[in-house]
């Protein structure tokens, strides 16, 4: 056995004796071997309601919290890594990507990402004989603090409070692991940040930059007026008032959540709920209960929340989601499900007449708009009447109406590429009949009415199949 696995196995042995972690279930075989993960089944259930409780007994916000205060104080924050056996903090004491390469600049240094954690980093630079007030003039420019600092051990005691192991305000720190409740029995992942993008396929750059990619696809093929959507999200970034955000009661700044995510199948909407970033992070592309009864409301009275083409899973979900759990794996189901609905795209785009099919599903209208909001806050509903649109020229209108086009048909002919996806098309393959006669319906060039019957079959069936997957779940958490 190598060192780093010694390393890491005395941590998990230490870890599951520990008496902050004696309650919780499943931590051993019946071999009485240490059940460290925990990724799926009942007994994932049974640690995910015991992390609830925990949240609960804490008074705190999120499973995240409570693996950082679990932790054992003893070991300060320090996990060994599973993989390379490198020691890193739980906390956020690391710079971040772009932090660091701001120290770097202005110090003209060359550290590296997790080399040394922030307060390392102080003290090396007094070492090199940089001055206190240079570095703290540095801290509070970039960090935009308002506060002033005489003494160095006042600037570290004000990160340790308000950014690195309480607050995390920005995102200027980063944690040497990242949490991972319930599947982990310490609540965090085996593997450090040091080696996250080794082991974690979707944090390799190319696939990184393919979030966005394929954000841009989900983007361009929703329905709805996303050009009053992007203007409300851009009040929101423009607001530079510090408020108390919903979901952690601290004063930060806002940021636009969406209710229905773009990425599972719901339009864009004027209705945003204010949330923090580090809140909106941790939200990440997953619904809650409130979420959903939230978009249950809007469509009672009679807005439009979830695009056509996610309309008959969202139907077949909806009113069987009765816990957070149940919203969490609906999220992880509409996902998937967005993926076929691209795949499906993608398979009529490359047949003679596809192209022009799709296009009747664009909205092209909403580029000759310009939206002004008055009266913005975070924390209100927008009124109607503070909504100020105006029409773009005539030629403008044109070529932008002609460039968003070409940008959705980019977008899907990117989401296209990716190869390594964790979703296999199986379920595309049962549908291989459909989807011939879809073929042939496009190759004739039939009504669009006649493809429309077909494609919406096609999503019919895959509603079905994942809403019997979704059953099947139970209440995984």
């Amino acid at each position: 056995m190598s060192n780093k696995n010694i390393a890491f196995n005395i941590y998990m042995e230490y870890i599951v004796k520990h008496p902050n972690y004696a309650t919780q279930p499943h931590a051993f075989n019946k071999k009485g071997e240490i059940t460290w993960v925990k990724a799926s089944g009942q007994d994932r259930i049974d640690r995910a309601l015991w992390w609830d409780k925990k949240i609960i007994e804490l008074g705190v916000t999120n499973r995240a919290d409570v693996a950082r205060i679990l932790h054992p104080k003893e070991l300060k924050g320090r996990k060994p890594c599973s993989e390379c056996g490198k020691v890193l903090s739980i906390f956020y004491i690391y710079p971040s990507k772009s932090f660091l390469e701001y120290i770097n600049d202005e110090f003209n240094q060359n550290y590296v990402m997790y080399d040394k954690d922030i307060y390392s980093i102080i003290q090396d630079l007094l070492s090199l004989k940089v001055s206190e007030q240079d570095i703290i003039n540095f801290f509070v420019y970039r960090l935009k603090i308002k506060e002033r600092f005489p003494s160095i051990k006042l600037l570290e005691n004000y990160l340790y409070h308000n950014h690195t192991h309480e607050t995390q305000k920005g995102k200027m720190f980063s944690p040497g692991v990242m949490s991972n409740p319930p599947d982990r029995f310490d609540g965090f992942h085996t593997y450090n940040a040091c080696c996250r993008k080794e082991k974690d396929t979707g944090r390799h750059d190319d696939n990184m930059k393919s979030y966005t990619r394929d954000r841009r696809a989900f983007v361009n093929w929703s329905d709805g007026n996303f050009t009053l959507a992007n203007a409300i999200m851009g009040e929101y970034n423009k607001y530079k008032t510090l408020v108390t955000c919903p979901g952690c009661n601290t004063q930060k700044l806002m940021t636009a959540d969406h209710i229905g995510p773009i990425s599972l199948g719901f339009c864009h909407r004027k209705e945003f709920n204010p949330l923090c970033s580090s809140c909106n992070s941790k939200k990440n592309k997953n619904m809650s209960l409130k979420d959903v009864q939230q978009l249950i409301n809007d469509e009672k009275k009679g807005i439009q929340v979830i695009s056509w083409h996610s309309t008959y899973l969202w139907d077949k979900l909806k009113n069987k989601i009765k816990t957070d759990t149940d919203a969490k794996n609906a999220s992880s189901i509409m996902r998937e499900n967005m993926h076929y609905i691209l795949t499906l795209f993608n398979i009529i785009n490359k047949v003679p007449h596809g192209r022009n099919y799709l296009m009747t599903k664009l909205h092209p209208e909403f580029v000759k708009f310009k939206y002004k909001i008055n009266n913005f806050t975070p924390l209100k509903e927008i009124d109607d009447k503070d909504i100020i649109k105006t029409i773009s020229e005539a030629k403008t209108k044109v070529k932008s109406e002609k460039r968003y086009i070409e940008i959705c048909f980019e977008s899907l002919g990117d989401y296209d590429k990716k190869e390594n996806r964790i979703y296999n098309n199986i379920i595309m393959k049962k549908y291989q009949k459909e989807i011939h006669a879809l073929h042939l319906s496009l190759n004739q060039g039939v009504d669009f009415n006649d493809i429309e019957n077909v494609v919406c079959l096609i999503l019919n069936y895959i509603a079905r199949d994942l809403d019997i997957k979704f059953n099947s779940s139970g209440t995984s958490i």
